[in-house]
């Protein structure tokens, strides 16, 4: 099996943050679609600045990962082999890893509504510890728990925001 270049990993690793922040601003505006022009400014400006902000990162990661791939070009070929052959053998790992958080983030953005935010927020940092490693279950349980519990609080108390109900408006 090819093993994955140092560089390419890092590259891969790199992207993830701007392609959740992508799949973030997609999901939302979905859901946004149907507000009025004046409940859409603020959310607008928030959208064209994570989108700014989404662009200067991916072009620093360009640069970054285009001046590495000059250097190991200029050293020969030689020494661009013993990179590849020294890469470490879980890079396909950490790549797998780094897929399943952004697939993390676009199923919770997803079902957002139809679960809740309590629900989503929850199964996602479950998620997201399995996907990381973490294997002991007072962690996995005791973590997501009380993370949800003050996120949720601090949201609705501190800027009064409304989430979804979902399958709790059920009951």
């Amino acid at each position: 099996m090819q093993k994955t270049s140092e560089g390419t990993g890092r590259l891969a690793g790199e992207l993830v943050v701007p392609a959740i922040g992508l799949a973030f601003l997609a999901a939302y505006w979905l859901q946004a679609a149907s507000l009025s022009f004046l409940a859409m400014v603020f959310p607008a400006l928030v959208s064209a600045s994570m989108l700014l902000l989404i662009v200067i990162r991916c072009v620093a990661i360009g640069r970054e990962f285009l001046a590495e791939r000059a250097v190991v070009e200029e050293a020969g070929p030689a020494v661009a082999a013993d990179r590849a052959a020294n890469a470490p053998d879980g890079a396909w790992l950490g790549t797998l890893r780094r897929g399943g958080l952004l697939a993390l983030a676009t199923l919770m953005m997803v079902l957002w509504r139809d679960l809740g935010a309590m629900v989503c927020i929850f199964l996602f940092l479950l998620g997201a510890l399995l996907v990381l490693g973490e294997r002991r279950i007072a962690v996995l349980v005791l973590l997501p728990g009380i993370m949800t519990v003050t996120l949720v609080y601090l949201f609705k108390t501190v800027l009064a925001a409304v989430f979804p109900a979902g399958i709790f408006s059920l009951f």
